[in-house]
């Protein structure tokens, strides 16, 4: 069976939370790899490879192999929001396929994505340096998964997916 629902969005926005509540009805099945990254794979730069990044179909396509009579079968992966190619491979790969976006305010957000991060991958910069790095990143069109503020630019992401999903999607 294929994925045929995929919720993205900024990171600390939910896409963990949201596919676990689903997941737990008995017509929708979740990959229980959280945010295996896939469609991000065009995006990243091989060092950044993180350990549970999936990067072929066969592989991809396993996750999704304890499908049983399930209607809806997806997978979060909040950075396909700002990936700047996952939407147009979701919809190559899957064209009928079904988008939950999921945003909270973007403040917050950076905040929480900071913290988040400082958590994970301690770093010596304070919010606002991190924030000067980011934008320096994005001036020079450098696309940075991680970034802080990049997740947070709902409008031109939401609309990449409006373009190629279309809108009643």
């Amino acid at each position: 069976m294929s994925p045929n629902f995929f919720i993205v969005g900024g990171s600390k926005c939910g896409t963990t939370n949201i596919s676990y509540y689903l997941n737990l009805h008995p017509k929708i099945f979740f990959s229980e790899l959280n945010e295996p990254y896939y469609f991000c794979k065009w995006d990243v730069p091989e060092e950044y490879n993180r350990n549970s990044m999936i990067t072929n179909m066969e592989k991809y396509l396993d996750l999704f192999k304890n499908v049983k009579n399930e209607i809806i079968v997806g997978e979060a992966s909040s950075p396909y929001l700002t990936c700047p190619h996952a939407a147009l491979e979701i919809k190559k790969a899957f064209p009928n396929s079904k988008i939950l976006i999921s945003i909270r305010n973007p403040i917050e957000r950076s905040h929480s994505a900071y913290f988040s991060y400082q958590f994970m991958k301690p770093n010596e910069q304070n919010f606002m340096e991190m924030i000067k790095t980011h934008e320096k990143l994005i001036s020079e069109k450098i696309f940075y998964i991680d970034s802080i503020l990049e997740s947070g630019f709902y409008t031109k992401n939401i609309k990449r997916y409006q373009e190629i999903f279309g809108k009643e999607n």
